[in-house]
């Protein structure tokens, strides 16, 4: 093996462990083994099959999500889901949980978890390992010398070694993770005959200037990477619109739209991330508004599970949660909580729902009341999205862009919308179950519109929308696509340095505004509204699965402690540079707060 020219001997450290290992660009037929110095033999290698069907293109849909990423593949036929296969190669007998372990932490891992019998991988978690580097600051790490895609197994995700969560912060590590698993697909394509790519992109509508033109670099850089390492032709697939990179809030229409041929007449849509919720509203096939924003799946039921690791250990079996301190301060303290608990979630909510969950809510036990608490607390998030939802389509009725006065029916998925069905009494949500009448009562009531059909039906693939909205065709499907002509719909009265925004409306900063010196609420009636109306429909539906929100904290001391929480958000955006804010409504940072200050009540109680 040593013969080739640019044959590359390395060193992997980690404590007192030396793993060893080289790398060529070229495939080698023969492999020469030594031990202490002294040769002992030549390992042939047989080269994988090649296909006879060579020359096809694929298109690919790749979705960048903050805790999962995922692709679909289009050969000609259709997009489709397609397990991801490592290619590895095993030359020797060895351990199998030793070779597996090794190299999961230093390289590729045999078999992508979970496997095809299970559901399948992709989506793969969003998450690195620098396991045996010592990082630089802001230094784009090497793949795989210095790291690597991490693959979690159920039980464990990773230690001090792992980087997650760096879809909005700590780019750097965005390039090696997307190569490794641009590199992954490709392996997988040239297996199947495949001599060309062509990658769309999904990036979210919240994305400043800035950071879309990071990532659309990021993504010019890779196919010129693989174009060199693979053989195989890269590019953005310019055909697909915008360039090859399509926001998320689009692509994940395109799926309901295109690929589901459901219609797009009179319909919102909300794809519920780990990150990011983004909205968009149809009116005859045509986009009328789009927004992404910062309230999602951690901010739902992670921000309330990392103040109580304990209530989170009693859910689910401790096959599933050994990697959660005992420590809730250290737990708290854990800068990969969310992404451990994305992994729980993944591998054990669908035997919760089974049953488990029901039953733990019925027993007379010490679990009883804070799950039940804790239930009304997710349908107190989905509600303030719903009761946004509504104060969009008011702004839109208003500038005639929305023609009916009746709520819109609503498509909702998402990896963190499935949570939803952690609302309903079934543990799995119904149309017209008490969940789906209250989220529709709440947009009529924040809208002020008539009243009307506007259920929710849930996806029946969660986070496999996007990326396989990507590339999906059918609808056509039109309206201004660039979510930087469409300013987003404040909701709640908002001061930004010297400008002045009311609810009803656009918050537009000007090119010349440089940094922000003041963010301010000016006041909390938005969020009074809310949850005025939230109790309201509470009692008007006559609805005893959710508790009402003056049953969950003292509404007297309440608004002193979220105005408290919506200084301390605000204040975190003072100081930054105004091309670099990311659109946060004033109704969602407002309940961001109001969900904060829920949470933290909620684990004092308890």
């Amino acid at each position: 093996m040593d013969g080739f020219a640019d044959y590359d001997r390395k060193l992997g450290r980690d404590g007192q462990q030396v793993v060893k290992y080289f790398t060529s660009r070229h495939f080698p037929d023969l492999v020469r083994l030594s031990e202490r110095g002294q040769d002992r033999g030549l390992l042939p290698v047989t080269p994988p099959a090649t296909s006879s069907d060579m020359g096809t293109q694929w298109r690919v849909g790749i979705d960048f999500g903050t805790s999962f990423s995922n692709f679909f593949i289009d050969e000609g036929s259709g997009p489709q889901r397609r397990h991801l296969d490592t290619r590895m190669i095993s030359l020797t007998l060895s351990q199998k949980e030793e070779r597996q372990r090794l190299l999961n932490q230093y390289f590729v891992p045999e078999e992508m978890l979970p496997n095809a019998e299970n559901g399948g991988n992709p989506p793969t978690a969003t998450a690195i390992s620098l396991r045996g580097w010592q990082e630089v600051l802001g230094q784009v790490p090497e793949l795989f010398h210095e790291a690597r895609l991490r693959v979690p197994s159920p039980g464990e995700f990773g230690g001090a070694e792992l980087r997650t969560g760096f879809k909005w912060e700590q780019m750097q590590y965005q390039k090696p993770f997307l190569k490794e698993l641009a590199l992954l697909i490709s392996a997988n394509a040239a297996a199947n005959g495949a001599r060309e790519l062509q990658w769309s992109v999904s990036y979210p509508s919240a994305f400043s200037p800035n950071e879309l033109a990071r990532y659309r670099r990021v993504w010019v850089e890779l196919c010129a990477d693989l174009n060199d390492l693979t053989g195989l032709s890269h590019a953005l697939d310019n055909k697909a619109g915008g360039g090859g990179l399509k926001t998320e809030a689009v692509a994940f229409a395109s799926y309901f739209g295109n690929f589901q041929n459901r219609q797009m007449v009179h319909t919102s849509c909300l794809d519920v991330g780990g990150g990011t919720t983004d909205i968009s509203l149809w009116q005859d096939n045509r986009l009328i508004h789009q927004v992404s924003v910062p309230f999602a799946g951690r901010h739902i039921s992670s921000q309330l599970l990392r103040r109580k690791p304990s209530f989170l250990k009693s859910l689910f079996p401790p096959s599933l949660t050994n990697d959660i301190s005992d420590d809730e301060a250290r737990a708290r303290q854990d800068r990969n909580f969310t992404s451990r608990l994305d992994n729980i979630m993944r591998y054990g909510s669908d035997e919760l729902l089974a049953g488990r969950l029901d039953m733990l809510v019925n027993q007379k036990s010490s679990l009883q009341q804070p799950l039940q608490q804790f239930l009304s607390l997710l349908a107190v998030s989905f509600g303030g999205i719903y009761h946004y939802l509504g104060q969009v389509q008011r702004v839109l009725r208003e500038e005639g862009k929305l023609s009916r006065r009746t709520p819109t029916p609503v498509y909702l998925g998402g990896n963190g919308g499935r949570l939803i069905n952690w609302t309903d009494a079934s543990s799995s949500f119904q149309k017209g179950g008490d969940p789906d009448r209250l989220l529709e009562m709440l947009q009529i009531k924040a809208s002020g519109c008539e009243a009307g059909n506007a259920s929710t039906t849930l996806s029946d693939a969660y986070k496999d929308e996007t990326a396989c909205g990507l590339i999906s065709s059918g609808v056509n499907l039109t309206g201004d696509f660039d979510p930087q002509d469409d300013v987003m719909i404040c909701g709640a009265r908002l001061v930004v340095n010297d400008l002045s925004f009311n609810a009803g409306d656009r918050v537009e900063l000007p090119h010349t505004m440089s940094r922000i010196e003041r963010y301010e609420l000016s006041n909390l009636d938005a969020l009074r509204a809310f949850v005025d109306h939230y109790d309201a429909s509470i009692a008007e539906l006559r609805i005893r699965s959710l508790l009402p929100i003056r049953q969950l904290c003292d509404l007297e001391t309440l608004w002193g402690e979220v105005e408290t929480e919506v200084r301390s958000l605000c204040l975190a955006k003072v100081g930054h540079e105004a091309s670099d804010l990311e659109p946060e409504p004033g109704f969602i940072l407002g309940l961001r707060a109001l969900t904060n200050t829920l949470g933290r009540i909620w684990a004092e109680r308890f």
